[in-house]
């Protein structure tokens, strides 16, 4: 793939596909980190454009390659985003156009206390993909990605009540 063909695609991409960078960001990383993130999963996304293959939506291709760089980069190393907070100067990261949302603000936080792949299993389906999608993307059986995102559905609708009286 030549140079010129793999930026149009990156910027094609980031044009139609910027919100898959900032769900998967909010859901693995906070505060200033969330930032850092993005671009982590902007690069791996820039690295891979060559992989693309046309066999699935960019969409898939994006969540695949984002989703896998976020958690490899939990796994490498736990304190990772400490680390970069430390060299970081504080920004004002928006993550609503229509401004803060307490509501979404807690979902975030209880998504962020769930293993990295329920994260990724929850943010799929709040997304819209099958349990298929979701079976093939991480390469299990549908049944057990029914039996995961029910407990999620569960966990997340206990802690989410406790805390409130608006659920």
């Amino acid at each position: 793939m030549i140079a010129e063909e793999q930026e149009r695609i990156f910027v094609e991409w980031m044009k139609d596909h910027q919100g898959i960078f900032y769900k998967i960001a909010n859901t693995f990383a906070e505060g200033n980190q969330i930032e850092d993130l993005v671009q982590e999963l902007r690069l791996a996304v820039w690295k891979s454009i060559p992989k693309y293959t046309n066999k699935s939506k960019p969409s898939t291709f994006i969540y695949r390659v984002c989703l896998n760089r976020a958690l490899s980069l939990q796994r490498k190393d736990a304190s990772y985003h400490q680390k970069l907070e430390a060299y970081r100067t504080h920004v004002d990261v928006t993550t609503s156009s229509e401004g803060p949302n307490p509501l979404l603000d807690r979902i975030y936080t209880e998504i962020k206390k769930l293993t990295p792949l329920d994260r990724s299993i929850i943010l799929l389906h709040l997304e819209g993909w099958s349990y298929q999608e979701i079976a093939e993307n991480f390469d299990m059986s549908v049944n057990l990605i029914g039996v995961r995102l029910n407990r999620i559905k569960k966990q997340l609708t206990n802690n989410l009540g406790r805390g409130s009286n608006e659920l």
